[in-house]
């Protein structure tokens, strides 16, 4: 390859040999090498991007579709954004964003690890009920 025929366009390249190609070298090539934050990192950073004071809750302390849609659409991550099918948001996302809730309103890490992890069923009543009263907490 002539080195004058590269573009300044940053692009990845790999060139590999044929045999090197498998069947599942697609699947080999997307796996990243790096460690994907933890809910608490998540939670901790997002509440420090996002301004959660503008956003809109339902009675029950969950995030109304359109304050949801409208925090998710400057996000890059497609974990964040909206589902392309019909506009409703994600599980994940939504998850992700209620964390950065409750980090907002309680700002303890013990409490955001519980909150995030609970599989105990009287654990997570108790924290679903402070979910529920994170948005006034923020306050």
């Amino acid at each position: 390859m002539n080195p004058a025929d590269i573009r300044r366009d940053r692009v990845l390249v790999r060139i590999m040999q044929p045999a090197d190609v498998t069947a599942n070298i697609g699947d080999e090539s997307n796996v990243s090498g790096v460690a994907d934050k933890s809910a608490r990192e998540a939670a901790r950073d997002d509440a420090r991007r996002l301004d959660l004071s503008t956003l809109d809750f339902n009675d029950d302390g969950t995030l109304t579709s359109a304050a949801h849609l409208a925090s998710s659409r400057p996000c890059r991550s497609r974990s964040r954004r909206a589902s392309p099918s019909d506009g409703s948001p994600r599980n994940q996302a939504q998850d992700r964003l209620m964390a950065a809730v409750f980090q907002t309103a309680y700002d303890d890490d013990a409490l955001l690890a519980l909150y995030a992890q609970a599989i105990d069923p009287e654990a997570r009543v108790v924290m679903a009920g402070l979910a529920a009263a994170a948005p006034q907490m923020m306050i």
